[in-house]
């Protein structure tokens, strides 16, 4: 992927369950931008958690 400056950087994206009351699981995904996180989303019961490159400065 393209960080904020244009170059080219290596990004990881990782795949996960979680649980919120111990019996239930959930996706959610986490991305890696070098060094950085640049967004986690999680599918969270209540509605979609999306918290990206903007809000993790």
């Amino acid at each position: 992927c393209r960080g904020r400056d244009g170059w080219l950087r290596l990004c990881r994206r990782y795949r996960f369950e979680f649980s919120v009351h111990a019996v239930d699981r959930h996706q959610g995904d986490v991305v890696i931008e070098g060094h950085r996180v640049v967004s986690i989303r999680l599918e969270h019961p209540e509605g979609p958690v999306l918290i990206g490159r903007d809000s993790m400065q």
